[in-house]
């Protein structure tokens, strides 16, 4: 299961938060609520879905509200740094600024041998995150879920999801 929760006030169809039911089987959005879903993220919505490790909060982390938003949601201060979900490897590794060539070859070498998977990497974030998203040093952890639903959530919300757990 996954549910999408809208801002509030944010034009008719936010009346009530929209809860999308996803069969195991089918690993994706039905296609005719992708358009609803890829709205919501546009407009600073945060999702709950499941990885194959946890129940995730997330949205677009471009969008500057949505630190405070999950924060509001999980209960916790905006303090903490907000991991990410990539769709694939090409969009995590444009997520990051690399050292140099070596830490790059680290990197493909490691998401190559154990992604899609719950392994997070850690680099520097590129610039066009949202405040609140990297940790205080510039650094952001970055994974490729092994869940397709949530690897499809990613895709959804323009390649990067942000997916913090969902327990408070």
């Amino acid at each position: 299961m996954a549910a999408i929760i809208p801002p509030s006030g944010q034009g008719s169809w936010y009346h009530e938060p929209m809860v999308l039911r996803v069969e195991t089987l089918k690993h994706r959005i039905p296609p005719e609520r992708e358009a609803a879903v890829k709205r919501c993220f546009e407009d600073g919505g945060v999702a709950v879905f499941p990885t194959e490790t946890f129940y995730g909060l997330g949205g677009d982390p471009r969008k500057p509200g949505l630190v405070a938003r999950v924060a509001a949601l999980k209960g916790r201060s905006r303090g903490q740094a907000l991991p990410v979900l990539a769709a694939d490897y090409e969009v995590a590794a444009a997520a990051v600024t690399f050292l140099d060539e070596e830490d790059e070859s680290q990197w493909r070498r490691l998401a190559d041998a154990l992604w899609p998977g719950p392994l997070t990497l850690v680099a520097r974030a590129s610039p066009g995150l949202a405040p609140g998203v990297p940790a205080g040093d510039g650094s952001i952890g970055v994974r490729v879920p092994g869940l397709a639903l949530a690897r499809h959530l990613a895709q959804l919300c323009g390649g990067l999801l942000v997916a913090t757990s969902a327990n408070r």
